[in-house]
């Protein structure tokens, strides 16, 4: 937050079970949630979804409906290397606090870009991360298993 240097932008943190440090930094401009039954709701009311994932393992839920929904989603190479998805067109990737701070900038600044990155991200989980394409994934594996 004090990267960006704008104090009209209004931050939203979801999740199970937030720290202590973390319920901390609500405020006027910071909503901190805990567990939510839908984040949709709360995508539904955002410019942009930023997922600062620096450890962990694995394809992220959480950005496959961002990108779903047409939300410019911005993540860490970690996190999209499960992914796949094409850096600057399809997603944004940023490694450290100044980065996450200056794409959030440029995404307010120019709302025809963002609506471009989030509308290719869109097109992005629709092509790779849909029903028939997962089950045909899960087919070749049971056929591989099998055989």
């Amino acid at each position: 937050m004090p990267l960006l240097n704008k104090p009209d932008v209004k931050i939203c943190l979801s999740g199970t079970s937030p720290s202590v440090e973390v319920q901390k930094l609500e405020g006027e401009n910071v909503i901190v949630t805990g567990f939510v039954h839908d984040i949709r709701d709360y995508l539904a009311k955002a410019k942009i979804f930023a997922a600062p994932l620096f450890s962990g393992s694995g394809l992220q839920n959480k950005l496959l409906e961002a990108m779903a929904m047409g939300i410019p989603t911005i993540t860490t190479s970690l996190a999209n290397s499960a992914l796949g998805a094409k850096p600057g067109q399809e997603i944004m990737v940023c490694d450290d606090e100044e980065s996450f701070a200056k794409a959030i900038q440029q995404l307010l600044a120019d709302p025809e870009y963002a609506k471009e990155i989030g509308a290719k991200g869109r097109l992005y989980i629709q092509k790779n991360f849909n029903w028939e394409v997962s089950n045909d994934l899960l087919e070749k594996a049971f056929r591989k298993i099998l055989n």
